[in-house]
């Protein structure tokens, strides 16, 4: 089990533990038809392991706000957190700060191939989207599940059409 967070509020019976369960399943890419066995086990999910995630308060992402504090899932794909009631979203990597936005708009601010250009718009409203949204109460246990898809090569970047070739 790993617990984390616990320390950043002081003990309190107003606080609630708080359990993630954070997964992962398959996506078919493309390419020959799969067989219908190959799709049921894309649609199984496994523990996302070793995965950072960040918990913020409110329910729009502000990649300029601090994290109330981050995580580490285990190798179940579970964390444990201590947090005061309230509103809090959880984020990975890609949107706690705007570091993930800056990169993209720099790399892609022009179409080259084998992608077009990046809407930066779309990009912000992306970034503002949590990947989930829970609310806390007082002096109760909650269980947060969250799947997380596996992304193509081809569309593995929000807000930019993918111009290349397709496995067939």
């Amino acid at each position: 089990m790993m617990w984390s967070c616990a320390s950043t509020f002081k003990s309190s019976k107003k606080e609630a533990l708080v359990e993630f369960h954070i997964s992962k399943k398959g996506v078919y890419c493309g390419g020959a038809r799969p067989s219908d066995q190959m799709l049921l086990e894309l649609e199984k999910t496994s523990p996302l392991a070793s995965t950072q995630f960040y918990i913020k308060a409110g329910t729009v992402n502000d990649p300029s706000a601090p994290a109330v504090c981050s995580s580490i899932t285990d190798e179940e794909g579970l964390a444990f957190v201590n947090l005061k009631p309230g509103d809090y979203l959880l984020v990975f990597d890609d949107k706690q700060d705007w570091t993930q936005y800056a990169r993209w708009k720099e790399e892609y601010a022009k179409a080259k191939p084998p992608y077009g250009e990046i809407d930066t718009l779309c990009l912000r409203r992306w970034m503002q989207t949590p990947e989930l949204v829970f609310h806390v109460e007082a002096d109760s246990s909650h269980i947060v599940e969250i799947v997380r898809p596996d992304k193509c090569f081809w569309n593995n970047i929000p807000c930019i059409e993918y111009t290349g070739s397709i496995p067939p």
